[in-house]
C-alpha cells in the first residue's frame, strides 16, 4: 500500500511530541466497506469519523495508529488528543489516497427548485488553511453579556469573592475525546445538553470581574450548570470564537442549478466523502 504524508492544520504536542505531520494509508476494499456503510455513520457519526481516522493515518507524532487500533481495536490517544477540527483534513487525505481527488456526478438538490443536479469538484482546489498555529495559539478569550455567580461554597473554599460575578471566559478547541465522551448526548433530541456540555469541557479558566481567576480544576464540577445558565446569546458567542480561532476546512462547490439557473454553493459534509465513489 501507498502513503503520502499530510501536514495537520493545528500542531499539537503528545506525550512531549509535536504532532503537525500525518501519514495516510491506501484503505483495502474492506475498510472503504466499513467507511461506506450508512448506518454506522448515522447511529454513531462522532465515533465513525474517529474510527475513520484510525484507519486512514499510519502514523501521527511517531505513534503507528493503524497498527496500534488494528491490535487493540481502542481508539489511540493520539487521536482522541487531537483538535477535532482536524479530523475533516485526515478525511479528505484519506479519500484522495484511497479513492481520487476528483468527485464526479455528486447528486445535490437546488434550494431554490429542488431539482437535482450533478456537482463535480476537485478535492485537491480546496482552500486548505495554512496558518502555523499550534494548539496553545487557538485558546479564545470571551466576555459575557452580564455577570454570573459561582457557588459560595465553591468561591470560599478557594479564596474567591462569592458577591463577584465572572464575566470572561477562557477557553480551548474541542478535542476528539471531548466529543466522544458525549456522543450519547449527541444522538439525543434536540433537548440535549450536548452543546453546553461540550463547551464546559474547554473552558480553562474563568475571570471574576474584579480580575480574580477560577481555573479550570476548581471549576470542574460546576461546568456544566454554569454553561447552562448563559444566555443563548453568549453561548453564541462562545461557539463564533472557537469557530473564528481556526475554521475548519471549507469543502465545497460553486454551481448553477441547469433548471433554474440559480448560482448554489454546494457545502459537502466530511462524512460523506467515502460515499462520493
Amino acid at each position: 500500500m501507498s502513503t503520502v504524508y499530510n501536514k495537520l492544520p493545528i500542531a499539537y504536542r503528545y506525550n512531549g511530541v509535536d504532532c503537525e505531520y500525518f501519514q495516510t494509508r491506501e484503505l483495502s476494499m474492506a475498510e472503504l466497506k466499513q467507511l461506506q456503510d450508512r448506518k454506522a455513520k448515522i447511529n454513531n457519526p462522532v465515533l465513525w469519523v474517529a474510527k475513520a481516522c484510525c484507519l486512514i493515518v499510519e502514523e501521527l507524532g511517531g505513534v503507528k495508529v493503524y497498527e496500534q487500533y488494528m491490535t487493540t481495536k481502542v481508539i489511540p490517544d493520539v487521536i482522541k488528543k487531537m483538535p477535532m477540527v482536524c479530523s475533516t483534513n485526515i478525511l479528505v487525505a484519506g479519500h484522495i489516497e484511497t479513492l481520487d481527488h476528483k468527485i464526479v456526478d455528486f447528486p445535490m438538490d437546488c434550494p431554490r427548485c429542488g431539482h437535482e443536479n450533478e456537482v463535480n469538484f476537485d478535492l485537491l482546489s480546496l482552500d486548505v488553511p495554512t496558518l502555523d498555529l499550534t494548539y496553545e495559539d487557538l485558546i479564545v478569550d470571551v466576555e459575557l453579556s452580564h455577570g454570573h455567580f459561582v457557588d459560595a461554597t465553591l468561591a470560599n473554599n478557594n479564596g474567591m469573592d462569592p458577591t463577584v460575578p465572572f464575566k470572561k471566559l477562557k477557553l480551548r478547541l474541542p478535542r476528539t475525546e471531548d466529543v466522544l465522551e458525549l456522543e450519547h448526548e449527541f444522538n439525543l433530541s434536540a433537548n440535549s445538553l450536548f452543546l453546553e456540555k461540550l463547551i464546559g469541557k474547554c473552558i480553562i479558566e474563568m475571570e471574576a470581574e474584579d480580575g480574580a481567576l477560577y481555573p479550570s480544576d476548581v471549576l470542574e464540577r460546576q461546568k456544566v450548570g454554569i454553561i447552562t445558565k448563559l444566555k443563548p446569546k453568549d453561548v453564541q458567542a462562545i461557539v463564533r470564537a472557537q469557530n473564528k480561532a481556526f475554521p475548519k476546512l471549507d469543502i465545497s462547490s460553486q454551481s448553477v442549478c441547469e433548471k433554474c439557473s440559480n448560482d448554489i454553493k454546494y457545502e459537502i459534509d466530511s462524512s460523506f466523502l467515502f460515499l462520493m465513489v
